[in-house]
């Protein structure tokens, strides 16, 4: 049985699971931050292979290690996961206000929730597969 209208707010809504599954996202980069950072491995300590993983700070270059460069994506995506959560958790709280100030505009107000959800969410994805991948390629050499 399928509702009419698939709901994206509310207890059974689409947006209460993908919190949860962002609320856990954040134990699991802070736990891969943690074991890069103090895995005893001489090859992470390397400059990366091919291209080169650089930082600019004001006109300074600085190349990274390995372990810098893993550390620094996998530091990203627990931050970008916290900004995803706190914005869901604002979206659900705001959301009934907006609906009620403004019904004209609150489906519009609702695509573009959602598209910045959505893009938020498929790149916190995708650096996570690139992260694991790279990690999981130097580590089996």
């Amino acid at each position: 049985w399928v509702p009419a209208k698939p709901s994206s707010m509310g207890d059974l809504g689409l947006l209460k699971d993908l919190k949860d599954f962002v609320q856990v996202l954040f134990p699991f980069y802070v736990g891969a931050l943690a074991a890069v950072a103090t895995f005893s491995r001489e090859g992470l300590d390397q400059p990366t292979v091919g291209s080169k993983a650089i930082i600019r700070i004001g006109q300074r270059v600085v190349e990274l290690a390995r372990r810098q460069f893993i550390c620094g994506l996998f530091g990203y995506c627990a931050v970008l996961s916290i900004f995803l959560f706190v914005g869901v958790v604002f979206v659900k709280m705001l959301a009934p206000w907006a609906v009620a100030a403004a019904p004209a505009s609150a489906s519009c107000w609702r695509a573009i929730a959602v598209f910045l959800f959505s893009l938020g969410f498929a790149h916190l994805i995708v650096i996570s597969l690139w992260g694991i991948c790279y990690l999981a390629n130097r580590l089996a050499r």
